[in-house]
């Protein structure tokens, strides 16, 4: 039987954005989340003031949602973008989403940020949600709760058209350079949502994500959000191997020397990636499989 995960999110432990280097630097809102200079410009400022080894974008978690047809309210410095509209307003409407047009639009900005970051030598981490927080995010969470018992196959079209699409956003971040991708579905837990409608609703969707990104990863792999990887691990979709290490490292250079070692590792998890900063004085590296 698979070991069981009881994993504590570290989304609290390190702002997006940090608010002290925001009072030390001129970035205009919400220019940083819609111009890829901008958001050049912030992620090499928040990696050299954290003293990281890697650049990450998006500085939200919207990006997906809006180019899949949700509208968004930018915000400020104090409050990033959020969902201001939702895309879909009835169960009827549940197939009907764009395909991510990834040449116009915040989605095309990101990943040229990406683009001229690898260009210049950054190791750049991409930021990707899961299916049913897509989804959550394109209708409102009750109605999509209710299709769910009452109009199954609906729900499953749409949630199989947004893999379909985190699939190709994930490929097209590779193309251009990406290095990580930092991937977590925080709204389709299994704590929230229970054994059975996880495993109907969220589980299968990110294991295919997983799936078919890991045999086109090049030389990059994907991180998993450690409460996405025990949601996973405990409703027995995926198995995982630990890796532990005897000396005093960042969690990141762990990640690196285990992968030096081991070449064919693509997916890792069971840890934050808010961490990768931070001295363990025995790192232990969990390696992903199915």
């Amino acid at each position: 039987m698979n070991q069981q995960f009881n994993f504590k999110c570290a989304s609290g432990e390190l702002e997006e954005i940090p608010q002290q280097l925001l009072q030390k630097e001129q970035f205009s809102f919400p220019e940083v989340h819609l111009h890829a200079e901008e958001m050049v410009k912030l992620s090499k400022a928040i990696k050299d003031y954290r003293n990281e080894e890697y650049v990450k974008l998006p500085f939200c978690v919207t990006i997906e949602a809006e180019a899949l047809g949700a509208k968004v309210n930018l915000g400020d410095k104090n409050i990033g973008p959020r969902i201001s509209q939702y895309s879909i307003n009835s169960i009827d409407e549940l197939g009907d989403i764009p395909r991510i047009n990834y040449r116009k639009n915040r989605i095309k900005e990101v990943l040229d940020a990406i683009q001229i970051l690898s260009d210049e030598g950054e190791k750049a981490i991409l930021s990707v949600q899961g299916p049913y927080t897509i989804a959550q995010s394109l209708i409102e969470p009750k109605l999509l709760f209710k299709a769910a018992r009452k109009d199954k196959d609906k729900v499953d079209k749409l949630l199989n058209l947004i893999e379909d699409e985190v699939v190709g956003y994930i490929k097209e971040g590779i193309n251009r350079g990406v290095k990580i991708i930092s991937y977590s579905d925080s709204s389709g837990t299994l704590d929230i949502l229970g054994p059975n409608m996880y495993e109907e609703l969220s589980g299968k969707y990110n294991l295919n994500v997983l799936k078919k990104v890991s045999k086109v990863l090049k030389d990059g792999i994907i991180h998993i959000c450690g409460v996405t990887s025990a949601s996973l691990q405990n409703s027995g979709l995926i198995k995982s191997i630990s890796y532990e290490l005897n000396e005093e490292l960042t969690y990141s250079e762990a990640i690196n020397k285990v992968i030096d070692e081991n070449k064919n590792i693509k997916v890792i998890g069971h840890n934050c990636i808010n961490r990768f900063n931070m001295k363990m004085k025995k790192p232990k590296v969990w390696v992903i499989e199915w």
